[in-house]
């Protein structure tokens, strides 16, 4: 009867092993199903992570696109789209504005959308631009301005007929006219109605050349005079021509408008017109041209429509051509036409060409604390 029941005990305890290995087993399986579904779902997070920082990035590449590429040329209505761009294994990212006021665009509310490879994940960032010019608005009104001394001998027409009673010639140092047809009107001391249309000549170290306290300006003060940063930071936005190995002619510029700057001398030797000014078709287009170094015009039909920056000298013999617009001289001006013959070195002062250079030629600024991101999606 013992061994009887031995033997079932026997049989049960069999039993009972294989009931634990198929707990062990089911356990096992559960385990493996949830380690599993834990590496989906983390693979999921892991790519829609890299979505987002695809998206965030093409919004980041975009930004800073719109930071140094804006052009006022292109806000022609009061919301649009700047730029839509995709990146090689980046993402994607699309610029639009919105003019803060409206019929104004110096002041912008830019949105830039980023979005990944597959467009399944976007990121917006907004940040609110307003335009700064070049030139400074007060700019003022004077055909040939010369930080130095002014020497002006034959064959020289300098007028100003765009301003009322406003400056031909401002010079820091002294003025000397001599030889024929220097054609350069009359100083103040010669106009009796101060009210008639009159174009007048200074000759004072009381002006452009001194700062506020009396002391005389450098070379940097006189350039921040009429320009509205700092000789680096106008370079940093220009497009820079290279010309100290060789000296650049007008041929080095043909085409090219807005903010120029020439590293050397020029010299506008060749029959070229250098920016775009057309008063009959209502076509503008000027240059900004900023001479690190010397400048020379020795060509009758070498013309330039804009604003002349020379940091050197203008020493200038045979000097021929037409400038209109604005010419600042940093250094000496000697300017000695060709006597005896019919060319001419023409300077004229152009009011619209100037209002269009401050209203159009600059770059949209950041405003600080106007940045904004949204939330991806």
């Amino acid at each position: 009867m013992n061994n009887y029941r031995l033997k079932i005990y026997s049989n049960q305890a069999g039993a009972s092993t294989l009931l634990m290995a198929g707990v062990l087993l089911f356990s096992t399986t559960l385990i493996t199903l949830y380690g599993a579904q834990v590496s989906i779902l983390e693979q999921r997070v892991t790519n829609n992570f890299y979505r987002a920082k695809q998206a965030t990035m093409g919004s980041d590449a975009g930004l800073n696109k719109a930071i140094t590429a804006i052009d006022k040329s292109q806000i022609t209505t009061d919301s649009g789209t700047l730029d839509i761009l995709t990146l090689s294994g980046v993402g994607a990212y699309t610029i639009s504005y919105q003019t803060i006021v409206p019929d104004d665009p110096n002041k912008l509310q830019v949105t830039v959308t980023g979005q990944s490879l597959d467009d399944s994940a976007t990121t917006k960032i907004s940040q609110q631009f307003e335009f700064s010019p070049f030139i400074r608005k007060s700019f003022p009104a004077v055909t040939l301005t010369s930080l130095d001394n002014v020497l002006l001998t034959d064959n020289i027409n300098i007028d100003n007929k765009d301003k009322d009673n406003d400056t031909v010639l401002w010079a820091g140092g002294t003025l000397t006219k001599s030889g024929n047809n220097v054609n350069v009107p009359r100083s103040p001391s010669q106009i009796t109605d101060p009210n008639n249309r009159k174009e007048r000549i200074v000759t004072s170290s009381e002006k452009l050349s001194l700062n506020a306290d009396g002391s005389e300006k450098n070379d940097d003060a006189f350039f921040e005079t009429f320009f509205s940063n700092t000789k680096e930071n106008i370079r940093k936005v220009s497009t820079v021509i290279n010309c100290n190995t060789s000296e650049c002619t007008n041929n080095d510029i043909e085409g090219l408008s807005g903010l120029i700057w020439i590293s050397g001398d020029l010299t506008m030797a060749y029959d070229k017109e250098t920016g775009i000014y057309n008063k009959n078709a209502g076509i503008i287009d000027p240059i900004i041209l900023v001479i690190d170094g010397d400048f020379k015009m020795s060509h009758k039909n070498a013309n330039i429509n804009g604003l002349v920056y020379i940091m050197g000298d203008w020493l200038n013999n045979n000097a021929k051509g037409k400038i209109k617009g604005s010419v600042i001289v940093e250094g000496n001006t000697v300017l000695t036409g060709t006597a005896g013959s019919n060319e001419f070195l023409e300077l004229k002062y152009n009011q619209t060409i100037i209002d269009y250079l401050i209203n159009n030629s600059g770059v949209y600024l950041p405003v600080p604390g106007s940045w904004r991101n949204f939330e991806n999606s």
